[in-house]
C-alpha cells in the first residue's frame, strides 16, 4: 500500500533528489509547466521506491501554465502505469523519459477544464484585430484542440463534459472539432473570443459529426449528440481588423458547423462577426435544434442556415430559434444575404423574438422549399415578434427589402404563419419567387411611425406546377394570403373603365361559390356568388349585399360592377369566373404611401377549396392586368349575370 505525501519541488532541487530521500510533509510547487517537465524521471522513480518509509506518489502543484495565475496551473501526481498520449495539458512526460508507462496526470478535483491548462494564450493584444496584433498571438488551435481531446480520455471518473474558455482573444488558424460529449462554453461573448485570421479561408469549428458528414458527402446517417455551445464569440479578421465598417473579408466560410443533433442540443448566447455563415447547421437530429439569443453580424450568405446534409437533397428538420439579433451591411453581399436561411428543408421551424438592421437582399428569412417533396403539403414555417429597420450599406447602397423570400424547387413554398411583425423601409413583407407575387405589409405602409404591419394572424403559401390549362389562359398556380380569417389580394389597377378577373377555382374545379368585400381608401362593398360553370338559366347565383353611393363627390367608388358565369374551352373543360369592373382610379394623393392606392379583394376562409391543396385551395386570382375579353380566344361563354355595386 502507497502512502500519498506531496512534496516540495523548487528549481533549487531540480535533479538533486536521491533514493535516501527524506519523506517531506508540505504541497510541493513549481512555477510552470516547463519546470514540472524538468523534473528528473530518475528521481521520481526514487521516489516511489525509498527505503526510507512507505513509498510515495508524488504530486505537484504548478502555479501556471507559462506564469503563475494565467489560469493554466493545477495540481498534478505521477501515474507510473499511465500510457496515456501526452497531450501538454492532462498528460504530461518529465525529464528523463523516454518510452514506455509513467506520466505526470492533471487532477481536476472538480475544477472546470479550461483551454489554458492546455497551453492556449488567447493573447491577441487588446483584442484588437489589426493585421499585426493577429500575427504576432500565439496559434492557440493545437492547444484548444488538445484542450477538448483531453477532456474525452482516461477513466469516466477523471473524464470532464465541460471546457471553458477563459477571457481572452483566442487565434485559431485552423478547425477546431469539438465532440458533443463536451460542452463548450467561454465567459462571455464580450470576453471569450474565437478569432479566424484573415486569409485563412476556414471554417472556425465542427463537431466531429459534422467533419464526418462534409469529408463523407453521402447524404447519411451522422448524428451529432446533444451540441452544448454558449458564451463565446466567432470571428473572421477582415483585412484591415475592422468588423464595423466596410473592408475586405471573409465571405464563405461558416463559424459553427453542426450534424445531425439530437435530444438535449442547446447553441445560444454566441455571438457570430463576419464570414459566409455564423451557425451551419447540416441536417436534422432526433429532436428540436434549438439556437437561443444568437448574434450574427454581416455574415455574407446567412446568419443561421439550415440545410440537409452533404450529399442529400432535402431534410426535415425541427427547428426553433429564439432571440436571434444581428445587422448587415457589407456592399458585396447585401443582394443575396439572408439573417436566417432554410434550404430544401420540410420539418416544422419557428422563428421569434427576431431585431436586426440593414440590408438583407435575400430577406431577412429565406425558406427554399424542395423539389423532391413535390406538392406535399408538409412542414410549416411560424415568425413572431420580429423587427426589422431595413437600411442601406456601409457605402450607401441600397438592394431589394423583403422580410420574407419563399422559393421553391418543386411545386409548392412551405406554409407561413406570421404574428406581431414590425417594419421600417422594407418593401415587401413577403416575395414569393414561385407564384408569384409580393406582399406588401397587410396592417400599415412600414414607413416613419408606421411599422406595426402585421397585427392580426396571417398565412400564406402558394403552389405551382407550371402547368396551363386548355383555355391557354389559367394556370395551375395559386398563392393565399389569409388575414385575420379573410384570404386577401391587394392591387393597384393598371387601366381603368376595365374589367378584372378576381374569382376563379383551380384545377378544374366547376363550381365557385364565396361571399367577397371589395376595398379601397374610398369604398366597401360586398357580393355573393354561386356558379356552376353550365348553361343552365340557373346556373348563376349573384347577389350584391352591399353596395357604395355612386355620386358621392369628390370621392365616387372606383369599383362599380361586378359580374359572374363561365365558360368553356375546345375540350369542353367548364371555367367559372367573378370579375369586378374598375371604373375610376383614386387619384393622385402626393405621397408615396403604396398600400393608400391598392384596391383589395376579401373573402372568408369557409370551405374545402381553402384547405385542400389537392383540389384549388383557394380561387382567388392574380388582377396585374385588366382582361381584354370576356372569355379567352377559342372558348365559348356559358352564362354570364353583371350587378351595380353602387345605390
Amino acid at each position: 500500500m502507497k502512502l500519498r505525501i506531496t512534496l516540495l519541488l523548487t528549481s533549487a532541487w531540480l535533479g538533486c533528489l536521491s533514493p535516501a530521500v527524506a519523506i517531506v510533509q508540505w504541497p510541493a510547487t513549481v512555477n510552470n509547466i516547463a519546470e514540472l517537465k524538468a523534473l528528473s524521471i530518475a528521481n521520481i522513480k526514487a521516489l516511489e521506491t525509498t527505503t526510507n518509509g512507505p513509498s510515495v506518489t508524488p504530486a505537484v502543484y504548478v502555479l501556471g501554465y507559462y506564469a503563475e495565475g494565467d489560469r493554466g496551473g493545477g495540481m498534478f501526481e505521477w501515474d507510473p502505469n499511465s500510457s496515456a498520449i501526452p497531450d501538454d495539458g492532462r498528460y504530461m512526460v518529465t525529464n528523463g523519459w523516454i518510452s514506455g508507462n509513467g506520466r505526470w496526470v492533471r487532477r481536476l478535483s472538480g475544477e472546470v477544464a479550461n483551454v489554458r491548462m492546455w497551453g492556449a494564450m488567447g493573447n491577441i493584444d487588446g483584442g484588437v484585430l489589426t493585421p499585426g496584433n493577429v500575427a504576432f498571438a500565439h496559434d492557440d488551435t493545437t492547444n484548444i484542440q488538445n484542450a477538448i481531446n483531453g477532456c474525452l480520455t482516461g477513466s469516466v471518473s477523471e473524464t470532464t463534459a465541460e471546457l471553458l474558455i477563459p477571457s481572452g482573444w483566442y487565434k485559431v488558424a485552423g478547425t477546431v472539432i469539438i465532440n458533443a460529449q463536451v460542452k463548450l462554453r467561454g465567459e462571455t461573448v464580450r470576453r471569450s473570443v474565437l478569432v479566424m485570421p484573415y486569409g485563412i479561408n476556414k471554417d472556425i469549428l465542427h463537431t466531429d459529426k459534422a467533419e464526418e458528414a462534409i469529408i463523407a458527402n453521402d447524404g447519411g446517417a451522422h448524428w451529432g449528440g446533444p451540441v452544448r455551445i454558449e458564451d463565446l464569440t466567432f470571428m473572421f479578421a477582415t483585412q484591415s481588423g475592422s468588423n464595423f465598417v466596410q473592408d475586405v473579408h471573409n465571405q464563405a466560410n461558416a463559424a459553427i458547423v453542426i450534424c445531425q443533433p439530437e435530444e438535449g442540443n442547446m447553441i445560444r448566447n454566441v455571438q457570430t462577426l463576419s464570414g459566409g455563415y455564423g451557425i451551419r447547421c447540416l441536417g436534422g437530429g432526433g429532436a428540436v435544434t434549438a439556437f437561443r439569443d444568437i448574434v450574427c453580424m454581416d455574415a455574407a450568405i446567412a446568419g443561421i442556415c439550415i440545410e440537409p446534409t452533404p450529399g442529400a437533397t432535402w431534410d426535415m428538420n425541427q427547428v426553433s430559434i429564439i432571440g436571434i439579433t444581428g445587422d448587415h451591411r457589407w456592399d458585396e453581399s447585401r443582394s443575396n444575404a439572408c439573417l436566417v436561411k432554410f434550404v430544401n428543408n420540410v420539418g416544422p421551424a419557428t422563428v421569434q423574438d427576431v431585431n436586426t438592421e440593414g440590408i438583407y437582399g435575400g430577406g431577412v428569412i429565406h425558406h427554399q422549399y424542395p423539389a423532391a417533396m413535390g406538392a406535399y403539403d408538409v412542414g410549416n414555417l411560424t415568425l413572431k415578434n420580429c423587427i426589422l429597420n431595413q437600411g442601406n450599406s456601409y457605402s450607401d447602397y441600397d438592394g431589394p427589402r423583403n422580410f420574407l423570400v419563399l422559393e421553391s424547387a418543386g411545386k409548392r413554398t412551405t406554409t407561413v404563419t406570421m404574428e406581431n411583425i414590425h417594419l421600417f423601409g422594407a418593401t415587401n413583407l413577403i416575395r414569393d419567387l414561385l407564384s408569384p407575387r409580393d406582399v406588401t405589409a397587410p396592417d400599415s405602409s412600414a414607413l416613419g411611425l408606421h411599422q406595426a404591419v402585421v397585427r392580426l394572424p396571417l398565412e400564406y403559401e402558394a403552389y405551382n406546377d407550371g402547368g396551363i390549362w386548355p383555355d391557354g389562359v389559367t394556370r395551375s398556380k395559386w398563392s393565399r394570403l389569409v388575414v385575420g380569417g379573410q384570404a386577401i389580394y391587394s392591387f393597384v389597377p393598371t387601366t381603368t373603365d376595365a374589367w378584372y378577373r378576381i374569382l376563379q377555382p383551380m384545377n378544374g374545379a366547376y363550381v365557385l361559390s364565396s361571399k367577397a368585400t371589395i376595398s379601397s381608401l374610398r369604398e366597401v362593398s360586398e357580393f355573393s356568388v354561386n356558379v356552376l360553370a353550365c348553361t343552365d338559366t340557373n346556373a348563376v347565383e349573384l347577389n350584391v349585399t352591399r353596395t357604395m353611393k355612386g355620386n358621392l363627390w369628390p370621392a365616387p367608388p372606383c369599383v362599380t360592377k361586378v359580374r359572374a358565369g363561365g365558360y368553356q374551352d375546345s375540350t369542353g373543360q367548364a371555367y367559372p369566373f367573378a370579375d369586378i369592373y374598375v371604373e375610376r382610379a383614386i387619384p393622385p394623393l402626393g405621397i408615396s404611401d403604396y398600400n393608400l392606392y391598392q384596391i383589395t379583394v376579401a373573402c372568408p376562409v369557409y370551405d374545402n377549396f381553402n384547405l385542400s391543396a389537392t383540389e384549388g385551395s383557394v380561387f382567388l386570382q392574380n388582377p396585374t392586368a385588366a382582361l381584354s375579353s370576356i372569355v379567352p380566344s377559342g372558348c365559348t361563354l356559358l352564362r354570364c349575370v353583371t350587378n351595380s355595386l353602387v345605390r
